[in-house]
Protein backbone atom coordinates (compact mmCIF):
# COMPACT_ATOMS: atom_id res chain seq x y z
CA UNK A 1 0.00 0.00 0.00
CA UNK A 2 1.47 3.33 -0.95
CA UNK A 3 -0.36 5.61 1.46
CA UNK A 4 -1.97 5.56 4.87
CA UNK A 5 -5.28 6.35 3.22
CA UNK A 6 -5.00 3.30 0.98
CA UNK A 7 -4.25 1.05 3.95
CA UNK A 8 -7.15 2.47 5.95
CA UNK A 9 -9.65 2.05 3.16
CA UNK A 10 -8.54 -1.45 2.22
CA UNK A 11 -8.87 -2.35 5.91
CA UNK A 12 -12.40 -1.00 5.62
CA UNK A 13 -12.88 -3.34 2.69
CA UNK A 14 -11.87 -6.30 4.88
CA UNK A 15 -14.41 -5.31 7.52
CA UNK A 16 -17.12 -5.09 4.89
CA UNK A 17 -16.05 -8.53 3.63
CA UNK A 18 -16.96 -9.98 7.00
CA UNK A 19 -20.37 -8.32 6.92
CA UNK A 20 -21.17 -9.56 3.43
CA UNK A 21 -19.39 -12.93 3.58
CA UNK A 22 -17.57 -12.08 0.36
CA UNK A 23 -13.79 -11.85 -0.28
CA UNK A 24 -12.23 -8.40 0.05
CA UNK A 25 -11.22 -7.94 -3.62
CA UNK A 26 -14.91 -8.12 -4.57
CA UNK A 27 -15.67 -5.09 -2.41
CA UNK A 28 -15.14 -1.66 -3.91
CA UNK A 29 -12.91 0.23 -1.42
CA UNK A 30 -14.79 3.52 -1.83
CA UNK A 31 -18.09 1.91 -0.81
CA UNK A 32 -16.38 0.09 2.05
CA UNK A 33 -14.95 3.37 3.31
CA UNK A 34 -18.35 5.05 2.97
CA UNK A 35 -19.91 2.28 5.05
CA UNK A 36 -17.46 3.11 7.86
CA UNK A 37 -17.96 6.88 7.63
CA UNK A 38 -20.37 8.81 9.85
CA UNK A 39 -22.17 11.60 8.01
CA UNK A 40 -23.69 14.73 9.53
CA UNK A 41 -26.73 16.51 8.19
CA UNK A 42 -25.58 18.83 5.42
CA UNK A 43 -22.34 16.91 4.82
CA UNK A 44 -21.35 15.87 1.34
CA UNK A 45 -22.34 13.37 0.10
CA UNK A 46 -25.89 13.52 1.45
CA UNK A 47 -26.95 10.71 3.78
CA UNK A 48 -29.82 9.63 1.51
CA UNK A 49 -27.57 9.60 -1.57
CA UNK A 50 -25.09 7.49 0.39
CA UNK A 51 -27.83 4.98 1.23
CA UNK A 52 -28.75 4.65 -2.44
CA UNK A 53 -25.10 4.02 -3.36
CA UNK A 54 -24.62 1.50 -0.55
CA UNK A 55 -27.83 -0.28 -1.52
CA UNK A 56 -26.68 -0.61 -5.13
CA UNK A 57 -23.32 -2.05 -4.03
CA UNK A 58 -24.82 -4.51 -1.53
CA UNK A 59 -27.34 -5.57 -4.16
CA UNK A 60 -24.46 -6.19 -6.56
CA UNK A 61 -22.88 -8.41 -3.92
CA UNK A 62 -25.98 -10.58 -3.78
CA UNK A 63 -27.54 -9.29 -0.56
CA UNK A 64 -31.33 -9.36 -0.29
CA UNK A 65 -33.47 -6.47 0.95
CA UNK A 66 -33.56 -7.68 4.55
CA UNK A 67 -29.78 -7.99 4.72
CA UNK A 68 -29.32 -4.59 3.07
CA UNK A 69 -31.67 -2.95 5.56
CA UNK A 70 -29.82 -4.50 8.51
CA UNK A 71 -26.39 -3.32 7.29
CA UNK A 72 -27.57 0.19 6.46
CA UNK A 73 -29.50 0.58 9.73
CA UNK A 74 -26.32 -0.34 11.62
CA UNK A 75 -24.35 2.25 9.61
CA UNK A 76 -27.07 4.86 10.09
CA UNK A 77 -26.79 4.73 13.91
CA UNK A 78 -23.51 6.64 13.78
CA UNK A 79 -24.85 9.45 11.56
CA UNK A 80 -25.63 12.80 13.15
CA UNK A 81 -28.56 12.83 13.23
CA UNK A 82 -29.50 9.38 11.91
CA UNK A 83 -31.91 9.24 8.99
CA UNK A 84 -35.47 8.33 9.89
CA UNK A 85 -36.79 4.87 9.04
CA UNK A 86 -38.97 6.33 6.27
CA UNK A 87 -36.00 8.16 4.71
CA UNK A 88 -33.94 4.97 4.76
CA UNK A 89 -36.75 2.94 3.20
CA UNK A 90 -37.21 5.47 0.38
CA UNK A 91 -33.50 5.53 -0.37
CA UNK A 92 -33.17 1.74 -0.27
CA UNK A 93 -36.17 1.38 -2.54
CA UNK A 94 -34.59 3.81 -5.00
CA UNK A 95 -31.30 1.89 -4.96
CA UNK A 96 -33.02 -1.42 -5.53
CA UNK A 97 -35.23 -0.17 -8.33
CA UNK A 98 -32.44 1.53 -10.27
CA UNK A 99 -30.01 -1.41 -10.01
CA UNK A 100 -27.34 1.12 -10.89
CA UNK A 101 -23.61 0.38 -10.67
CA UNK A 102 -21.88 3.61 -9.69
CA UNK A 103 -18.87 4.63 -11.76
CA UNK A 104 -15.60 5.78 -10.19
CA UNK A 105 -16.43 9.38 -11.11
CA UNK A 106 -19.89 9.43 -9.57
CA UNK A 107 -20.35 12.31 -7.14
CA UNK A 108 -21.12 10.04 -4.17
CA UNK A 109 -17.98 7.92 -4.62
CA UNK A 110 -15.54 10.66 -5.64
CA UNK A 111 -14.99 11.78 -2.04
CA UNK A 112 -13.98 8.25 -1.02
CA UNK A 113 -11.82 7.33 -4.01
CA UNK A 114 -8.41 5.84 -3.15
CA UNK A 115 -7.10 6.72 -6.62
CA UNK A 116 -4.67 4.71 -8.70
CA UNK A 117 -4.26 1.96 -6.11
CA UNK A 118 -7.88 0.90 -6.55
CA UNK A 119 -8.31 -2.19 -8.74
CA UNK A 120 -11.55 -0.74 -10.11
CA UNK A 121 -10.01 2.61 -11.14
CA UNK A 122 -10.24 3.42 -14.85
CA UNK A 123 -7.69 6.18 -14.32
CA UNK A 124 -5.02 3.47 -14.18
CA UNK A 125 -5.46 2.97 -17.90
CA UNK A 126 -6.15 6.53 -18.94
CA UNK A 127 -3.54 8.32 -16.85
CA UNK A 128 -3.64 12.01 -15.94
CA UNK A 129 -3.50 14.94 -18.31
CA UNK A 130 -0.40 17.10 -18.16
CA UNK A 131 -0.97 20.69 -17.15
CA UNK A 132 1.37 23.67 -17.27
CA UNK A 133 0.03 25.92 -14.54
CA UNK A 134 2.34 28.79 -15.44
CA UNK A 135 0.24 29.28 -18.59
CA UNK A 136 -2.47 30.67 -16.31
CA UNK A 137 -0.06 33.47 -15.44
CA UNK A 138 1.44 33.78 -18.92
CA UNK A 139 -2.01 34.36 -20.36
CA UNK A 140 -2.61 37.04 -17.70
CA UNK A 141 -5.77 35.42 -16.40
CA UNK A 142 -5.32 37.09 -12.96
CA UNK A 143 -5.72 40.46 -14.67
CA UNK A 144 -9.03 39.35 -16.19
CA UNK A 145 -10.60 37.48 -13.28
CA UNK A 146 -11.53 38.66 -9.80
CA UNK A 147 -9.47 37.67 -6.78
CA UNK A 148 -12.19 35.20 -5.74
CA UNK A 149 -12.24 33.55 -9.15
CA UNK A 150 -8.45 33.18 -9.16
CA UNK A 151 -8.55 31.53 -5.73
CA UNK A 152 -11.26 29.11 -6.86
CA UNK A 153 -9.53 28.16 -10.09
CA UNK A 154 -5.88 28.28 -9.06
CA UNK A 155 -6.18 27.02 -5.47
CA UNK A 156 -9.44 25.33 -4.48
CA UNK A 157 -10.07 23.21 -7.59
CA UNK A 158 -6.45 21.94 -7.97
CA UNK A 159 -6.37 21.17 -4.24
CA UNK A 160 -9.43 18.93 -4.55
CA UNK A 161 -8.04 17.33 -7.73
CA UNK A 162 -4.97 16.27 -5.74
CA UNK A 163 -6.97 15.26 -2.65
CA UNK A 164 -9.25 12.99 -4.67
CA UNK A 165 -6.42 11.83 -6.95
CA UNK A 166 -8.38 12.58 -10.10
CA UNK A 167 -5.60 14.51 -11.81
CA UNK A 168 -5.70 17.91 -13.56
CA UNK A 169 -8.89 18.30 -15.54
CA UNK A 170 -10.59 15.37 -13.81
CA UNK A 171 -14.31 15.46 -13.14
CA UNK A 172 -14.72 16.95 -9.68
CA UNK A 173 -17.81 16.96 -7.48
CA UNK A 174 -17.82 19.54 -4.68
CA UNK A 175 -20.24 21.76 -2.81
CA UNK A 176 -20.02 25.54 -2.97
CA UNK A 177 -19.39 25.55 0.78
CA UNK A 178 -16.46 23.18 0.44
CA UNK A 179 -14.86 25.29 -2.31
CA UNK A 180 -15.39 28.49 -0.34
CA UNK A 181 -13.75 27.04 2.78
CA UNK A 182 -10.68 25.92 0.84
CA UNK A 183 -10.35 29.24 -1.02
CA UNK A 184 -11.02 31.29 2.12
CA UNK A 185 -13.86 33.26 0.56
CA UNK A 186 -17.56 33.81 1.19
CA UNK A 187 -19.87 31.09 -0.10
CA UNK A 188 -22.46 33.62 -1.31
CA UNK A 189 -20.98 34.24 -4.76
CA UNK A 190 -19.21 30.94 -5.45
CA UNK A 191 -21.90 29.88 -7.94
CA UNK A 192 -21.62 33.20 -9.76
CA UNK A 193 -17.82 32.93 -9.86
CA UNK A 194 -17.95 29.37 -11.20
CA UNK A 195 -20.37 30.50 -13.89
CA UNK A 196 -17.87 33.20 -14.84
CA UNK A 197 -15.00 30.69 -15.04
CA UNK A 198 -17.16 28.52 -17.30
CA UNK A 199 -18.18 31.52 -19.40
CA UNK A 200 -14.56 32.41 -20.18
CA UNK A 201 -13.72 28.78 -21.04
CA UNK A 202 -11.52 27.79 -18.09
CA UNK A 203 -13.89 25.15 -16.72
CA UNK A 204 -17.06 23.26 -17.45
CA UNK A 205 -19.61 23.63 -14.67
CA UNK A 206 -22.91 22.01 -13.81
CA UNK A 207 -24.55 23.55 -10.72
CA UNK A 208 -25.59 21.21 -7.96
CA UNK A 209 -29.06 20.77 -6.49
CA UNK A 210 -29.41 22.05 -2.90
CA UNK A 211 -32.84 20.54 -2.20
CA UNK A 212 -32.76 18.02 0.65
CA UNK A 213 -33.90 14.86 -1.14
CA UNK A 214 -32.22 15.61 -4.47
CA UNK A 215 -29.07 17.14 -2.98
CA UNK A 216 -26.07 16.73 -5.20
CA UNK A 217 -22.80 18.59 -5.51
CA UNK A 218 -21.74 20.81 -8.36
CA UNK A 219 -19.71 19.21 -11.14
CA UNK A 220 -16.56 21.09 -12.10
CA UNK A 221 -13.92 20.17 -14.64
CA UNK A 222 -10.94 22.29 -15.62
CA UNK A 223 -10.25 22.67 -19.34
CA UNK A 224 -6.76 21.24 -19.95
CA UNK A 225 -4.50 22.50 -21.45
CA UNK A 226 -5.25 25.90 -19.95
CA UNK A 227 -6.70 28.01 -22.77
CA UNK A 228 -5.74 31.61 -23.57
CA UNK A 229 -8.38 34.29 -22.98
CA UNK A 230 -10.85 34.95 -25.76
CA UNK A 231 -11.41 38.58 -26.83
CA UNK A 232 -14.86 38.49 -25.23
CA UNK A 233 -13.31 37.46 -21.90
CA UNK A 234 -11.12 40.55 -21.86
CA UNK A 235 -13.71 43.08 -22.94
CA UNK A 236 -16.13 42.07 -20.21
CA UNK A 237 -13.54 43.01 -17.58
CA UNK A 238 -13.52 42.31 -13.89
CA UNK A 239 -16.30 42.55 -11.42
CA UNK A 240 -15.35 43.96 -8.02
Amino acid sequence: MSTDKTIRELMSSSILSELTSRPGPDIRPCLASLLETSLCKGDYPGRSGAVVALTAELLRLGKDQQEIEAIIEEWNRSNSPPLSSSEIQRAIKSGMLDKYEYSCEHQVLASFCIGLDCPYSKRKKNGHKKVRNFKFLDYRWPQILTHRQVLLYFAAVPYLEVKHKIGPGGRLFASHRQLAEIAGISVKRVGEDLQRLAQVGLITYTPGIPRKWERQASRIQRVIPIPPPRPTSITKGKRP
